[in-house]
């Protein structure tokens, strides 16, 4: 929901079009979204510097991995149907599977960095 949705969205597509960015890019990206004015505000605010930066940090990443996994399982699913008529789309739907499943892994509580 708002406000967050909206940079939510904003995030999303910067991590499918760009990879990962530095802060510094993103807000230049970020000139005249509807969503800069809280994006500026949760990065200046002195709660997120002093600590909780990490916890939102770690809380993004895996936010961002699940949409990650949404979008290849959509990737997979255009894959199978492309192996049809192309047999090199089942390699693609392969490489999409292992990466997909990597990312599962990456979320499973044995695998989080100790905090």
């Amino acid at each position: 929901p708002e406000p967050h949705g909206t940079l939510f969205a904003w995030l999303e597509g910067q991590l499918h079009e760009h990879g990962p960015l530095s802060w510094e890019r993103m807000r230049e990206n970020l000139q005249d979204h509807a969503a800069q004015g809280l994006a500026v505000r949760l990065m200046s605010d002195s709660t997120v510097v002093q600590g909780r930066l990490e916890d939102w940090s770690a809380e993004l990443c895996d936010l961002l991995k699940r949409i990650r996994i949404e979008h290849i399982k959509e990737e997979e699913t255009l894959a199978i149907e492309a192996s049809k008529t192309d047999p090199a789309a089942l390699m693609r739907y392969q490489e999409l599977r292992a990466q997909r499943l990597e990312l599962i892994r990456q979320l499973e509580p044995s695998n989080a960095a100790p905090t």
